[in-house]
């Protein structure tokens, strides 16, 4: 990865609070963390980048909630479309668009982080998804505590898997 913006950032999130921080790509390994503003919310629980946009999205109750930043340090409240029971707890962006996962196995999907739109439903009997990324031209979520795996190209139509069991 070769990034060329000399102000380009590094951004962490801290998960359950509003605390958020930042550092330049061009800091010093020891270099100091700058708090950014605080975010809207403290129910969020990942962080992505894409589109020249930094986006938050988590949720509380069943809710959900994002945020946006262009400067990853002053952030905008956004509302997510929540397709279903469970709050978002994944976010990843690919094929100029963000997608957002709950752990009940709903997506949505935004290309500027602003304005979402119901994705898929996730196959397979899991309710715990965790995560998700995006890579080779798909997007895989994993579910906690099973085998269970899902890919899709475009955040809507998601393909079940297996991943392989190596304790035996």
């Amino acid at each position: 990865v070769t990034i060329t913006d000399p102000s380009a950032r590094i951004v962490a999130l801290s998960v359950g609070s509003t605390n958020n921080a930042y550092l330049p790509l061009s800091a010093a390994v020891d270099d100091a963390w700058t708090a950014g503003n605080p975010l809207p919310s403290s129910v969020y629980s990942d962080i992505t980048f894409g589109n020249g946009v930094y986006v938050v999205a988590g949720g509380s109750g069943g809710s959900g909630s994002a945020a946006t930043s262009t400067d990853g340090s002053t952030w905008v409240s956004r509302t997510i479309t929540n397709p279903a029971a469970g709050n978002f707890v994944a976010l990843a962006f690919g094929a100029t668009k963000f997608v957002a996962l709950n752990d009940n196995g709903a997506s949505a999907i935004s290309t500027n982080g602003i304005v979402w739109t119901v994705g898929g439903t996730l196959p397979g009997s899991s309710t715990d998804w965790i995560d998700i990324t995006y890579g080779n031209g798909r997007f895989v979520a994993i579910a906690e505590g099973s085998n269970n795996v899902v890919t899709s190209v475009n955040g809507l139509d998601w393909t079940a898997g297996t991943i392989p069991d190596t304790t035996e």
